[in-house]
C-alpha cells in the first residue's frame, strides 16, 4: 500500500415514527427533557489492488470491505444543543465513536439546528456515519513496472504476537480489535489480525499503514 486515506458523510436527522424504548413516562423525570442520540456508523474500504504481470500496462482490480455498527446514547435538550467542542455531546463523539476531533464543529452544529427544530417532539436523533478508505497496493511498484514482492516465510513466522490493550481497528479489514484479543505487531510496531496481516505480507513485503520494509 502506498497511500491510504479516509473521509467522512454524515448526515443528521430527527426520527419520526415511533420506536420501541419510549423515555421516561413521569415529566418530573431529569431525564424526560432530551433525545435519544442513534448514531449508525458504517466503514466502506475501497482496495484498488494493480496486477501488471500479464501485462506492460498495469490493470486493476478494485473490491469493497463494509462494516457497519450502531451505537446509542441519551442527551438532555441543553446538552444536544450545544456546540461547545469541551461538551458532552463532543465527549460521546471521542470516547462512543473516536470521531476525530476536526470533525466535531460541523457535526454538533448540525444535531444542535436538529434539536432546536425539534420544538415539544422528543423522538430520537439520527446519526448517519459513512467512513470510507481508500487503500492502493503498491502503486511506487507499479510505476517503475516492478512486480510486488512478498515478505519472507521467515520473517512472517516470526512477527509477535500480542494482546490487545486498546479497540483500535485493523487498517486492512476495517474491523475493530477486541480488547484482550490475540493480534499480530510488526517490527514498526502497527497490530493487525494476524490472518489479515500474513494474507497482506505474502502479497506485499511493506506495511499497510507505514511501508516498512519486510524481509523479502
Amino acid at each position: 500500500m502506498s497511500s491510504s486515506y479516509h473521509d467522512y458523510d454524515i448526515q443528521v436527522w430527527q426520527q419520526i415514527q415511533p420506536w420501541i424504548n419510549q423515555p421516561p413516562s413521569h415529566k418530573t423525570s431529569p431525564l424526560w427533557d432530551g433525545f435519544r442520540i442513534n448514531f449508525y456508523i458504517t466503514k466502506v474500504a475501497r482496495v484498488k489492488n494493480y496486477d501488471d504481470s500479464n501485462s506492460n500496462t498495469p490493470s486493476s482490480t478494485v473490491y469493497e470491505q463494509t462494516s457497519s455498527k450502531r451505537k446509542s446514547g441519551w442527551l438532555l435538550k441543553d446538552e444536544a444543543m450545544c456546540t461547545d467542542n469541551n461538551g458532552v455531546m463532543s465527549t460521546l463523539l471521542s470516547v462512543m465513536l473516536k470521531l476525530p476531533e476536526e470533525k466535531h464543529g460541523d457535526l454538533l452544529r448540525e444535531i444542535a439546528t436538529v434539536a432546536r427544530c425539534a420544538g415539544a417532539s422528543r423522538m430520537p436523533i439520527v446519526v448517519n456515519i459513512k467512513k470510507e478508505y481508500t487503500i492502493v497496493l503498491d502503486t511506487t511498484e507499479i510505476y517503475d513496472e516492478v512486480k510486488p514482492i512478498p515478505a519472507s516465510k521467515s520473517s512472517i513466522e516470526a512477527l509477535e504476537k500480542v494482546k490487545s490493550n486498546s479497540d483500535g481497528e485493523c487498517i486492512i479489514c476495517v474491523q475493530e480489535f477486541q480488547i484482550g484479543s490475540e493480534v499480530t505487531r510488526m517490527p514498526c510496531s502497527h497490530v493487525y489480525h494476524g490472518h489479515c496481516v500474513v494474507k497482506w505480507l505474502k502479497t506485499s513485503h511493506f506495511c499497510p499503514l507505514c511501508r516498512y520494509p519486510m524481509p523479502q
